[in-house]
């Protein structure tokens, strides 16, 4: 599976979500999460940008599941950023005034900005992330992370396994740019895609995208490297301003394999990555246990173990770029 945040418009899933009550400290409760001195608890969502309605929904499913053994009522409630750094801050400052008794980070810019902004290190933090975390140092380590937080990430380097499949998929493309991130210190995943390619012999093109202002001219710089494909790890540049990414790729006309079901979403051709529903439960058993009364930052963070390969028929050009048969017969899931 984010660190550094840019401003894009985009439009934004902002909603308050209300199940009645419940208790604001199960363990001190005399009469127990039902009794008349039941506190109200709040778990809070914070977002750097924009998730779907189902990972949402899927999420406070999973909460309510876990949770109604323990708790008789739930209160939720969703803050995202809009992909702005300063509207991320000021989504964090608000939250810290609801005093919620979990804090719910849908991706790594959110943790870090919320863990920078809490006092006294609370809320406990359970983070959902595509990133590493022990590179971005919001955790000491993934058996005892630390700092009142925990989560789950879906990272993995699969920047190897991207390549095989673009090639697998388009054995004619021979030309493939290497959307990387100079500052995510990822250097074993680009050595996987450095093998890949020398193995299958191909030239890999890398391009930085960390480069400043990359984003904003993407399509400038790009068209002059004539490549016939591309792959676009989910680096916090790609996946913060992903829906400018896909357009601008799609305009050139690149057939595109990213690292994320959102990204087609947003319109890309195909992606293989971790399967992001199967994190949702264990996010869910991290609030019971904070809840329950176990330190976050002794809970240690998982990691993926579930992957898919999805492709989008519907994306633009696709009928066009000829998928080969043996790449569609492997997928996952295609989108059609």
């Amino acid at each position: 599976m984010a660190a550094s945040v840019t401003c894009l418009s985009r439009r934004r899933f902002c909603s308050l979500l209300l199940f009645g009550a419940l208790p604001r400290s199960i363990a001190s409760s005399p009469s127990g999460p039902s009794g008349p001195t039941a506190r109200p608890i709040l778990i809070a969502l914070l977002s750097t940008g924009h998730n779907d309605s189902a990972t949402y929904e899927s999420l406070q499913t999973h909460l309510k599941d876990s949770l109604a053994s323990i708790v008789p009522q739930l209160r939720i409630t969703i803050r995202e950023g809009g992909f702005s750094s300063e509207l991320l801050v000021s989504q964090v400052d608000e939250i810290m005034t609801l005093n919620p008794s979990v804090l719910i980070c849908m991706d790594l810019s959110a943790a870090i900005a919320a863990s920078a902004r809490r006092r006294n290190g609370n809320p406990p933090i359970v983070f959902l992330a595509h990133d590493d975390p022990l590179t971005y140092k919001l955790i000491q380590s993934y058996a005892r992370p630390g700092n009142n937080l925990t989560g789950v990430t879906t990272f993995r380097c699969v920047d190897g396994k991207m390549i095989e499949i673009l090639v697998d998929a388009f054995p004619n493309r021979r030309r493939i740019g290497y959307l990387f991130d100079s500052t995510a210190g990822d250097s074993r995943c680009n050595e996987q895609a450095e093998e890949a390619a020398a193995r299958l012999r191909v030239d890999l093109v890398k391009i930085d995208v960390a480069a400043h202002g990359f984003i904003q001219e993407m399509g400038t710089r790009l068209k002059p490297l004539h490549l016939d494909a591309a792959i676009a790890p989910a680096s916090a540049p790609i996946w913060q301003n992903r829906h400018a990414v896909v357009e601008t790729l799609n305009d050139l006309s690149l057939p595109v394999i990213y690292e994320s079901t959102l990204f087609l979403e947003e319109g890309g051709l195909m992606c293989y990555g971790p399967v992001r529903t199967d994190t949702i439960p264990q996010v869910a058993a991290y609030v019971r246990k904070i809840l329950l009364g176990e330190p976050a930052g002794q809970i240690p963070v998982e990691q993926p173990t579930l992957f898919e390969l999805a492709i989008n028929l519907r994306a633009p050009h696709a009928a066009h770029f000829g998928i080969s048969a043996a790449t569609l017969r492997r997928a996952d899931r295609i989108l059609q």
